[in-house]
């Protein structure tokens, strides 16, 4: 169903959450997503509030050596980590030549994200947008009550979806009741904020 929704079934103007308990790769799934997206020459910018571009330019690389070449990164062979470290070192700066382009300022706010992303829609004709994560972003009112600033930054989200006419990915986490009683999550355990779900 994924690769279904790589081939076609992300929208234009639609902002989808990538929501998921801490550690699972809500991260790496959406760097696999722009990753093979960028193959086909379409372009993302993506919002890192959680890791330096470094981290994510390896992460990237690690990607390409699994799926292209199934490397192996690291095992008991010195020689071959030796050899499978400078092939990892090829894969990232062939990543940093795909139409990948990445902010990791981590004091962002969502008015900033807006202004960054419509300028280099302008610049580059962007194909997508990721903002990792949500409950990074600083609020434009930090006056106001957390749910109050998550509702208002989810809703400038999709107001950046559909003034880009570009899918808008935003990561999120979801709250413990989601793993008390063992079912699928749903779309009320998204963490902080009713406005998400909506």
């Amino acid at each position: 169903w994924l690769r279904k929704g790589l081939n076609g079934g992300f929208k234009d103007g639609h902002l989808i959450a990538v929501a998921a308990r801490p550690s699972v790769g809500k991260t790496t799934i959406a760097l696999n997503w722009i990753y093979h997206a960028a193959l086909q020459g379409k372009k993302s910018l993506f919002f890192s509030l959680e890791m330096k571009s470094e981290s994510l330019w390896e992460k990237l690389g690690l990607i390409r050596s699994e799926t292209e070449f199934g490397l192996n990164y690291r095992t008991d062979d010195k020689e071959r980590n030796r050899k499978n470290a400078d092939e990892l070192i090829r894969n990232i700066e062939e990543c940093r030549d795909l139409p990948i382009f990445i902010d990791d300022f981590g004091a962002s706010s969502i008015g900033q994200i807006r202004a960054t992303a419509r300028i280099m829609h302008r610049k580059h004709n962007l194909d997508c947008v990721v903002i990792d994560y949500l409950g990074l972003v600083r609020p434009d009112d930090p006056k106001a009550t957390r749910e109050q600033q998550v509702a208002e930054m989810s809703r400038q989200c999709k107001q950046l979806a559909k003034e880009l006419d570009r899918p808008v990915f935003v990561i999120c986490q979801l709250n413990r009741d989601s793993v008390k009683n063992g079912s699928e999550p749903q779309l009320h355990n998204l963490r902080e904020s009713g406005q998400i779900e909506q």
